[in-house]
């Protein structure tokens, strides 16, 4: 007889939230109450920072907590009102949505899941929004569009974590996403904000010294700089006035971002592909020169993206509006 499969369990960081919530649902932690910290997680659990970092942004992230700077993470919970007659708790109005509680015949909050996802709640965007986005995108798009976006909600702090990496929203921390391409993650939510486009840029110094081409056969006699990734075999998809062109794009300087291909291109050292946009002409000034003007290779589409559609915070909602009003038009 074959022995019973040994369930799978939860990751430690899931297993020290799950731990927190039953003490915030059980009354042994209350609303204001200060969530122990990392160093007590660390030392109670004999885990890292990182571990204690994520049990932490779960309860964030649920709305059952919210971070105070230089203070710690408190617990968030909910103020009697009436409903119908019958006595409930409402979450109060902090950015995740407003799910409706019951409470038991001990007074023990236990969750209805009534959540009133899709209605404007008229919540005000309040507090931090993490967000992570592309190193390129955000030195070349987001940093002006932050300054915008902050005087537009002066009750709103914003965070940046600008990274090449798939990053881990729930288990980090963030609140949202800006990323590149294919979407991996199934259960994030994602709105497209527009499609991208790589051209081919030089400096007009370097084309004073090595020529212009003018067709793709050209680009043999030049030196070519590559962002790693691009293509599995370094092929990519030339879309030409006489149809998509399969052309070979190698070079001797390769690299992973696009703001270095881009600084390369200003130091005159070649061609390179960059996408549309984060390119400036304003900032650049003439710097810059797209070199073969009808040629252009898709690099996928920009998302934004977030955990749960359920639990949509105003932050996020702002956020996400304001860039497909920016972006995406």
């Amino acid at each position: 007889m074959s022995e019973s499969p040994v369930p799978h369990e939860p990751p430690i960081y899931r297993q020290i939230a799950d731990a927190l919530r039953d003490r915030i649902l059980s009354g042994d932690l209350r609303d204001g109450d200060r969530l122990p910290g990392e160093n007590a997680l660390m030392a109670e659990y004999t885990i890292a920072r990182a571990t204690a970092r994520q049990a932490l942004a779960v309860l964030i992230n649920e709305g059952l907590a919210v971070p105070k700077r230089g203070s710690g993470v408190y617990v968030r919970l909910f103020k009697p009102i009436r409903r119908h007659g019958s006595r409930r708790l409402a979450r109060e109005q902090w950015g995740q949505g407003r799910s409706i509680w019951d409470a038991d015949t001990r007074g023990r909050p236990f969750i209805v899941m009534e959540l009133l996802a899709g209605q404007d709640l008229g919540d005000v965007p309040r507090g931090e929004l993490r967000v992570t986005a592309p190193v390129d995108f955000g030195v070349a798009v987001l940093a002006e569009l932050s300054k915008e976006f902050l005087e537009t909600y002066p009750e709103v702090s914003l965070t940046l974590e600008l990274t090449n990496r798939m990053v881990d929203l729930v288990g980090e921390g963030f609140d949202a996403a800006l990323r590149f391409g294919t979407l991996a993650d199934s259960s994030l939510v994602a709105r497209k904000l527009t499609s991208s486009k790589l051209g081919f840029y030089a400096s007009p110094e370097y084309l004073e010294r090595a020529g212009t081409p003018t067709t793709l056969d050209d680009l043999e006699r030049h030196e070519l700089m590559v962002f790693r990734g691009l293509s599995a075999n370094g092929v990519i998809q030339v879309h030409t006035p006489d149809g998509i062109v399969p052309y070979k794009f190698e070079g001797r300087l390769a690299c992973n971002d696009f703001a270095f291909l881009r600084r390369a291109v200003l130091a005159s050292y070649g061609i390179a592909l960059i996408p549309l946009l984060i390119i400036d002409e304003r900032e650049c000034g003439g710097r810059l020169v797209r070199v073969l003007p009808d040629h252009h290779v898709p690099s996928g589409e920009l998302h934004f993206v977030y955990p749960s559609a359920r639990h949509l915070s105003a932050n996020v909602r702002a956020f996400r509006d304001f860039l497909v009003e920016r972006i995406a038009s």
